[in-house]
């Protein structure tokens, strides 16, 4: 590796600028973390609607890398079985894991399966037992008028 020092030579006659050429010794090869790491070690929960669903990370991961910040992709918009992808959070967590010595896979893509979300109705037809509710809201309808045509007082 090269070393290049550039010095204002009007400021100072005592330090002198240059380059110097060093040799690198030494140094270990960085770990790589795979998608099989992160998806044994991580709980994601999932809160919320189906389609609009939102989920929390908790990382286990061993030495330092308990520290990185993942987080699922399309956050707020997750539905129930989709595989939805496990991303860092930012490149904070990136550099993270660079200074306890590891970096991510080549392949590194893992996933976790939505899943939990509630199913809310979009519309009414969606509604399991839409017949029944029609019914009941028929029959509750029914008793609230007086066969003469005027609501019931309470």
């Amino acid at each position: 590796m090269k070393v290049t020092v550039s010095v204002n030579e009007d400021e100072t006659k005592k330090i002198k600028g240059g380059q110097k050429e060093i040799t690198v010794k030494g140094l270990e090869e960085p770990k790589e973390l795979t998608s099989e790491d992160v998806e044994n070690n991580l709980n994601v929960d999932f809160n919320g609607a189906n389609g609009r669903g939102e989920a929390n990370v908790y990382n286990n991961l061993d030495s330092g890398l308990s520290t990185i910040d993942f987080e699922v992709e399309n956050d707020g918009k997750l539905k129930n079985g989709e595989q939805a992808k496990i991303i860092l959070k930012d490149e904070d967590s990136k550099n993270d894991m660079l200074r306890f010595g590891y970096v991510l896979a080549d392949d590194f893509q893992p996933t976790v399966k939505v899943k939990d979300l509630y199913n809310v109705a979009e519309k009414a037809s969606d509604i399991a037992n839409l017949k029944d509710i029609q019914k009941q809201t028929e029959k509750d309808a029914k008793k609230a008028v007086q066969p003469w045509g005027g609501a019931r007082r309470p």
